[in-house]
């Protein structure tokens, strides 16, 4: 396991192998040397969210996958709880734990961190990105699976903390066999502002 720009990257097995005290303490390490905040509240809901990837991701058929934590989008001052690469297809998710409802405002913001990885990340270009929001706490009636794609990106997906796994699985039986590398995948360029000559092209083209 390493950290990049993502605060932990690495293969699941990887995830899986290391205690939930030491990758907490990670992210809590690299958090509180680059912003500063409730640091209490955040470790706590890192314990919960990891605890939930490691249930979601005990299957061996998610050994190969790749996963990173935290992963930091410059356009949004923001970063993306987990993404987890299976096969050709990229998993953005969102966690609000606790949470026992799906709020339209949390709907946009996995959306959006989902848009941002296709306009901006290098390493998401060309591949399927799903949108995922775990409200942990939600009924299973509130929760939403169903799919469909727009240029690229899939309509979000409503899990809770039962049903993250369905929605992974699913998700792995129409991936493509070639595994994204998550090191590459990590050190993929992030551009949020495009240069003048793609923005005039742009304009141009209307």
């Amino acid at each position: 396991m390493t950290a990049g720009k993502s605060y932990f990257g690495g293969t699941v097995a990887e995830f899986l192998a290391t205690p939930t005290s030491t990758l907490v303490g990670q992210l809590a390490t690299r958090v509180s040397s680059e912003h500063r905040g409730d640091e209490a509240q955040q470790v706590r809901a890192w314990q919960i969210e990891v605890e939930l990837l490691k249930a979601a991701l005990a299957s061996d058929a998610c050994r190969d996958w790749g996963i990173l934590l935290e992963l930091p989008l410059l356009r949004l001052g923001r970063r993306i709880d987990a993404i987890i690469l299976i096969g050709d297809c990229i998993a953005c998710i969102e966690f609000k734990i606790g949470a026992s409802r799906f709020f339209g405002t949390d709907v946009d913001q996995a959306v959006d961190y989902a848009l941002c990885l296709r306009d901006f990340h290098a390493g998401s270009r060309s591949h399927r990105i799903v949108p995922i929001l775990c409200a942990d706490q939600a009924q299973d009636g509130h929760c939403d699976l169903s799919l469909t794609f727009v240029d690229h990106v899939g309509s979000c997906q409503r899990v809770n903390a039962s049903n993250l796994a369905m929605a992974l699985s699913r998700l792995s039986t129409m991936a493509g066999p070639a595994q994204i590398d998550w090191k590459e995948f990590d050190a993929s360029s992030y551009s949020p502002t495009p240069d003048i000559v793609t923005a005039a092209r742009a304009l141009y083209a209307g």
